[in-house]
């Protein structure tokens, strides 16, 4: 059996690696008043709330502790929390009830994640979003106008390939940009990852 759910997360997680250019997004903003009456849930099984206006920014990260990829990034993840965390809100969403608040306090333990993982066990949020894979992410201004969506960088080009370092850091840029008063260059890169679990 765990050979079998280890096969079926491989497949899982090639298909959301693969280009996937037909994708269209049509949500331009979010609406925090919405979101506020989802059931969001922390690790220590509390309820979350969410207020988008508390920071400049608010960015929804989906993750899965599963994922290679959310694995490695991380690290990018935690250091751009630590250099922005005074001006933006970093929030760990996790689709689904796949996982319990005893694993993901080990994943954020093993990996040190220093923002707030919350389960979205209805998958409400995810969806809203129109989310699709893990890692992606959600760069949202303090009106629920979304700044960037996307992927977090270009290190990951295809199915199993790779750059060897990344050479476009979309996510760090648009955060730069937005809060030095700039325009932001790329608003939107299609995210390559692992699919998102219909449970």
């Amino acid at each position: 059996m765990r050979v079998i759910k280890t096969v079926i997360f491989a497949f899982v997680l090639l298909l959301g690696a693969m280009p996937s250019g037909a994708q269209q997004w049509t949500r331009e903003s979010l609406s925090f008043a919405t979101i506020g009456r989802m059931d969001l849930w922390n690790t220590s099984g509390g309820k979350a709330h969410i207020n988008g206006a508390e920071k400049k920014l608010l960015l929804f990260v989906l993750i899965s502790p599963e994922c290679p990829l959310c694995k490695n990034y991380s690290l990018v993840l935690n250091n751009l929390n630590r250099e922005y965390g005074a001006q933006v809100q970093v929030l760990g969403i996790v689709p689904g009830k796949a996982y319990t608040g005893d694993t993901l306090q080990q994943f954020a333990k093993e990996h040190q994640i220093n923002f707030p993982l919350l389960i979205d066990t209805d998958m409400r949020l995810s969806q809203y979003m129109q989310a699709t894979v893990t890692p992606e992410v959600f760069l949202a201004d303090s009106t629920g106008a979304i700044v960037y969506r996307g992927a977090i960088d270009d290190w990951v080009v295809g199915l199993g390939k790779k750059k060897q370092v990344a050479q476009q850091h979309y996510l760090a840029d648009a955060i730069s940009q937005y809060l030095d008063g700039q325009p932001v260059a790329i608003r939107s890169t299609i995210a390559k990852g692992c699919l998102i679990n219909e449970f």
